[in-house]
């Protein structure tokens, strides 16, 4: 079994547990600061943006770089939370997609899980890119210039991230992230998290073409390689409230450890380095007793050396949601504290 596939079951084995392992403790404190939605069922449309983009940056002369984005479109689907559990589906639309002529295509392959307890988050990730178009520091072009295109570049990334809430009988990341509560006075909380992810990046020839070689350190002409980060964070997260309007920030930072491989000349090297691993998001909208609307984005940053090269990649999603609470009835009303708490018996 390779270390690719060891890595996604660790990654879904460890968000199962922290489903199985959420029990529901609701106290007169807690009351004073969140209102759950309890019994209830939300369902609504989503508008979806998510892209990872990796960039190398001469190490020696840190103004040479280039940077490789995939050119892929926003996603329109459905949101249904039941059971205590969000289930997202969307399509890709060619909404605000770049001109395919001038920034080729991108396929996308994309599978996210979250999961929002009242004393912590959690999400799994696997993703897969085919087809990037790349920017250069020292060839700026205009808005009408046809990008360089790299159809031969194929990044396949996994990633798994927990996190704590110390604060959690006054403050609430379900409120603004899964609307399945309420903030009604403003409050935050202190983080801790740990997050692994794996990302590979294959190239047909190399992943630096040979046109940009002259750039960056002779010696960094890998065909392939791949990148293991461990990271632990510690941040806060404070949720500013306005009657029913809510203004959400979070920021995680933390030291990350990276186990290196890369292939040059059909010889593996590996290499490790130490730098820093951070993560960020933003989120605001109106959250009512039945309606609500919200937007957010999310952003997580790593860095680190190889050789003279700096290899930087960040993930981001940006997500618009709405939707409507119904009264759950009959079999919705089952819990996964339900479930649990038959076991013990």
């Amino acid at each position: 079994m390779t270390s690719s596939v060891i890595i996604r079951f660790v990654c879904l084995g460890g968000f199962l547990v922290c489903l199985l392992s959420e029990v529901q403790a609701i106290d007169s404190v807690r009351l004073q600061y969140v209102k759950p939605f309890e019994h209830q069922f939300f369902v609504g449309p989503t508008l979806r943006y998510r892209a990872t983009s990796f960039q190398f940056t001469n190490a020696l002369n840190r103004k040479n770089w280039v940077r490789n984005i995939p050119n892929n479109s926003y996603g329109v689907g459905l949101r249904v939370t039941l059971f205590g559990i969000g289930i997202e589906g969307s399509y890709a639309v060619p909404f605000a997609r770049r001109n395919v002529d001038r920034f080729g295509s991108s396929t996308v392959r994309d599978l996210q899980f979250n999961s929002f307890g009242s004393k912590w988050f959690a999400d799994v990730f696997l993703q897969r890119y085919d087809g990037f178009f790349s920017r250069r520091s020292w060839f700026p072009l205009t808005s009408k210039d046809i990008h360089p295109q790299r159809n031969d570049l194929t990044l396949r990334t996994a990633g798994f991230s927990f996190t704590y809430l110390f604060n959690n009988t006054r403050f609430s990341m379900r409120a603004p992230y899964q609307f399945s509560e309420h903030q009604m006075k403003s409050a935050g909380s202190v983080l801790f998290g740990v997050a692994v992810n794996r990302f590979r990046i294959h190239a047909d020839g190399a992943i630096i073409s040979d046109t940009d070689q002259s750039y960056f350190s002779s010696e960094f002409d890998a065909g392939a390689m791949s990148i293991t980060t461990t990271a632990l964070t510690a941040g806060y997260s404070y949720t500013l409230v306005h009657r029913h309007y809510f203004f959400n920030l979070t920021g995680l930072v933390g030291p990350a450890h990276h186990w290196m491989q890369y292939e040059r000349n059909a010889n593996s090297h590996h290499d490790i380095d130490l730098n820093v691993f951070a993560s960020y998001a933003v989120a605001a909208g109106f959250n009512g007793n039945r309606n609500f609307i919200g937007v957010t984005y999310q952003s997580k940053n790593s860095q680190r050396r190889l050789l003279d090269t700096s290899v930087s990649n960040s993930f981001n999603t940006f997500r618009i949601v709405a939707g409507v609470r119904f009264r759950e009835k009959g079999f919705m009303t089952f819990r996964l504290q339900n479930a649990k708490r038959l076991i013990k018996k």
